[in-house]
């Protein structure tokens, strides 16, 4: 078997990009933990009452729901527990507990103003998911010593409403590659990721790399918005990533065209007698394709005359030791 290695008198680098999303520090404990829905309605809402000055249960009766389809009276009896939790739903609620609308803001309101109102806006999962709150404490990277309280709603795969949320898998990833009409990689792209949920994310971003591939790690999970930039090109992709799964996005730019010469890994690699080499011409002219072997040794010239500018490839079917390839631009 032999290995070749290609590479360019010039050579463009582009290192890989891996990029974490950050959730946000909430002035405030929240109430609402989860949230599941079927398609078309509100399922129930998991109520976390986190302890706080008063260190006791909380009666929810006369606390109500706010939704863009109406208000439900949670009835009397429900009881929040001190650091545990309790499930509203239609079955504990008077009045309209329910959607219009698959993006919503709920609201969990108290009858006086002895407790700020509670809210959240959510993109509804799919069924059989649920929207669940994740609370961590990330410590300060300029001083490990200080630390700071984030809250994030994610989607969660294992709606489990009533009980404390696994969220040990309340990550997941985006990767994918920038191609262009021949299919070759596209290097330096500008990929941005949208968290769709909520205004307070940052866009995460990365650049393609020499093999036209990206990778968003540790996101949180929930729709997103995919934008993919090279020079005046642009394309976007709506995705939905749930927790601990990884969801592979791929552009493909027809109309683009690299602004300089390219050399592209030769396939196959490794290989017993044959392999294609791949390159790019920005424009016609005289070109030399020449092999040297480890020591620099000139082994063969593949092609030495002119050629048209575009995507060009040549067999090539070495005798001998292993080579290690150069293409010189003439």
């Amino acid at each position: 078997m032999r290995r070749v290695i290609l590479g360019l008198t010039v050579l463009f680098l582009f290192g890989s990009s891996s990029v974490f999303s950050n959730p946000y520090p909430v002035p405030q404990p929240t109430l609402i933990n989860e949230v599941q829905t079927s398609p078309d309605s509100l399922e129930g809402i998991e109520l976390h009452w986190a302890p706080g000055p008063f260190g006791e249960d909380l009666d929810m009766g006369s606390w109500f729901v706010i939704t863009s389809a109406g208000t439900a009276y949670i009835n009397q009896g429900v009881i929040l527990p001190d650091s545990g939790y309790v499930v509203v739903n239609s079955e504990n609620t008077t009045g309209g507990f329910s959607l219009n609308d698959s993006f919503e803001t709920i609201k969990i309101c108290p009858p006086d103003e002895n407790f700020p109102p509670d809210w959240i806006s959510i993109f509804f999962p799919p069924e059989g998911r649920s929207t669940t709150l994740c609370n961590e404490i990330v410590p300060d990277p300029n001083d490990p010593r200080l630390f700071d309280q984030v809250i994030y709603f994610y989607w969660d795969s294992s709606p489990t409403l009533g009980y404390k949320n696994d969220d040990q898998h309340s990550w997941g990833i985006i990767a994918g590659g920038m191609w262009d009409r021949v299919n070759q990689p596209i290097s330096g792209a500008l990929i941005k990721a949208f968290f769709r949920n909520h205004g307070w994310i940052e866009p995460n971003s990365a650049y393609s790399n020499s093999d036209g591939l990206f990778q968003f790690d540790n996101l949180i999970p929930g729709p997103y918005i995919v934008v993919a930039q090279i020079d005046n090109l642009s394309d976007t992709l709506w995705v939905d990533l749930f927790s601990d799964e990884t969801i592979e996005v791929n552009f493909t730019f027809p109309q683009y065209l690299p602004k300089r010469l390219l050399l592209f890994p030769n396939y196959p690699n490794p290989f017993n007698s044959s392999t294609q080499i791949r390159y790019f011409l920005l424009k016609s002219g005289w070109v030399r394709l020449t092999i040297y072997n480890t020591l620099g040794q000139k082994v063969a010239t593949l092609l030495d005359g002119f050629q048209e500018a575009g995507y060009k490839s040549l067999g090539w079917q070495p005798k001998g030791p292993p080579f290690r390839c150069l293409l010189l631009p003439n």
